[in-house]
This record gives C-alpha cells, sequence and structure tokens, in this order.
C-alpha cells in the first residue's frame, strides 16, 4: 500500500517531516495525512518527495 511505502521512504531520509513538507510547500499536517493514510497523496506529490530523498517511483501494473 502506497502509505507504507510513504513512511519506509520518509524513514530512510535526514529530512524531517517539516523539511520535506517545507519543500514541497504544503504543511507538515498534510504528510501525516499521508502518512496515516487519512487522506491520498497525488502521485505528483510522490514524484516531488521522491525527487527530494532521491528514490525513484517503480509503478506495477497487472492485468489478467
Amino acid at each position: 500500500m502506497l502509505k507504507e511505502k510513504l513512511n519506509e521512504i520518509l524513514k530512510h531520509t535526514d529530512l524531517s517531516q517539516g523539511e520535506i513538507a517545507r519543500q514541497l510547500g504544503v504543511h507538515r499536517q498534510q504528510i501525516t495525512n499521508w502518512k496515516n493514510g487519512t487522506t491520498k497523496i497525488p502521485f505528483e506529490r510522490l514524484e516531488q518527495i521522491c525527487k527530494i530523498v532521491g528514490c525513484e517511483i517503480s509503478v506495477e501494473l497487472h492485468y489478467t
């Protein structure tokens, strides 16, 4: 699930949640909401977070 991946990404960075929020132009509470699954993280924001912390997005689509 996406919120678990976000938690994992943020756990392995040296940046604080507040620093990431500042770079994204959102409130720290918004990142908390994404981490808790209270609100869905827009894909564009996930892309921005990955650029900030130096990770890549890998999306797998399965069709049956």
